[in-house]
């Protein structure tokens, strides 16, 4: 019976923490809306990403924006040239070396001599999905160049393959990145970050920028000498 008891309270404590971690979730993604920071930023929660459950930020993102009355032309989007002070900006990039979701080994030694644009993203983040476009017609538009488009998440591989047979998203995508994410102080989505080809940072944009399109582009063609 003793057993039986605990098993019961265990079970109160735990949705008692998610029920707790749900509320805050919901929180901080009215008061992004409310502020129309576009951008999906870990750090408000103060939750270990590894312990969030990415459906729940999906559902609670779905109903918030669908009862919100801003459409996407009415939130405050960051200014131009808005850039997060992000701690690794010019350093050296860490060595990573990937599986693509095609199954292709990519890293940063074969990215060697090419300039590298990471997307940080990830299902859920509303602000993510707002910017796909734009990022096929860039990645269109220096597809005979020096540059590789590497879209990076945390969410699982099933999950990115099934909205891809929907969404055309045209960078080379690899999933399943929570660890990348950490080690790279990567917290606010979309996150783009530009790496020259010595492998230094030379770019960070943070949030959705109304001049994501420009700035990427004048990064990239900065270090193709373009």
């Amino acid at each position: 019976m003793k057993k039986y008891l605990f098993i019961v309270l265990l079970i109160g404590v735990v949705c008692g923490q998610d029920s707790e971690i749900e509320a805050k979730i919901r929180s901080v993604i009215k008061d992004q809306i409310k502020d129309g920071r576009m951008m999906f930023n870990f750090d408000d929660l103060g939750i270990p990403m590894e312990k969030l459950d990415i459906k729940m930020i999906e559902r609670i993102l779905n109903e918030e924006m669908g009862q919100s009355s801003h459409n996407t032309s009415d939130h405050k989007m960051m200014p131009a040239g808005y850039q997060e002070s992000y701690p690794l900006l010019g350093k050296q990039f860490s060595e990573f070396k990937f599986l693509t979701l095609k199954g292709k080994s990519i890293s940063s030694k074969k990215l060697k001599d090419k300039v590298v644009v990471i997307n940080a993203w990830f299902l859920a983040c509303k602000p993510c999905i707002l910017e796909i476009p734009d990022l096929n017609n860039i990645v269109n538009d220096y597809k005979n160049k020096d540059v590789e488009f590497l879209a990076i998440t945390f969410d699982k591989k099933k999950d990115v393959r099934k909205f891809l047979r929907k969404t055309d998203f045209n960078y080379r995508h690899i999933t399943d990145q929570i660890n990348f994410m950490q080690e790279n102080e990567i917290f606010s989505y979309p996150t783009h970050l530009v790496i020259d080809k010595s492998g230094k940072l030379v770019k960070a944009i943070v949030g959705l920028s109304p001049m994501l399109d420009e700035e990427l582009r004048h990064a990239i063609d900065d270090e193709l000498d373009l």
